[in-house]
């Protein structure tokens, strides 16, 4: 089902905890492949990936460049997830990508919605993320780049995909799909560092 992309820069720490996130997905066969779309690292990155049994392409530039590449690198998954290191899934939140997937499916709608994991809301010290990220999303209709995308391999190739010239991809990308063909999901994506 999901193609999982991640794009990386000395980032062994982050990833080894977002891999470790993904594992119930990919026991329940939710993920097909999980690609690393590395800038050259110089710490443990890449043995970690590896190490997770993670493709690891060299896509040497800006992050545009890196999902781009880690999306033409895909093979394994229709639909494709785009999620930061340093992001921390919580358990069971493959069930509800599951359902938005097959909801999608069964309506026809594969190709024309796309979905985005929600912020923090639960611990007084997240709240105030959670409020900034509210009001973006009030204002601009668009979540935030770290709440990942979850969105059809066809419907991404039909979007143009990740700009690789811009400066913020995820969110020119979460522009181009427009704010009502993007659901926020119940499930938090938590970022490292959030205190718990």
């Amino acid at each position: 089902m999901l193609s999982v992309v991640t794009p990386t820069c000395n980032s062994e720490e982050p990833l080894a905890r977002l891999l470790a996130s993904l594992v119930p997905g990919a026991a329940d066969g939710v993920v097909r492949e999980v690609i690393v779309a590395d800038r050259g690292s110089t710490d443990g990155t890449r043995a970690v990936a590896e190490a997770a049994g993670c493709l690891v392409l060299e896509a040497k530039g800006p992050t545009g460049v890196q999902l781009a590449a880690g999306a033409a690198a895909a093979s394994r998954g229709a639909w494709l997830m785009f999620v930061a290191p340093g992001i921390v899934l919580p358990p069971g939140w493959f069930a509800e990508v599951t359902a938005f997937v097959e909801s999608a499916a069964g309506d026809g709608a594969a190709e024309g919605r796309a979905a985005a994991f929600g912020l923090p809301t639960d611990r007084r010290a997240r709240r105030v993320g959670a409020a900034a990220g509210r009001l973006r999303r009030a204002v601009t209709g668009m979540p935030d780049p770290d709440q990942g995308l979850v969105i059809a391999r066809a419907f991404y190739a039909a979007l143009g995909g990740h700009d690789p010239g811009h400066p913020r991809p995820a969110a020119d990308l979460y522009r181009r799909i427009g704010r009502r063909r993007l659901a926020v999901l119940r499930t938090e994506a938590l970022r490292i560092g959030d205190p718990s």
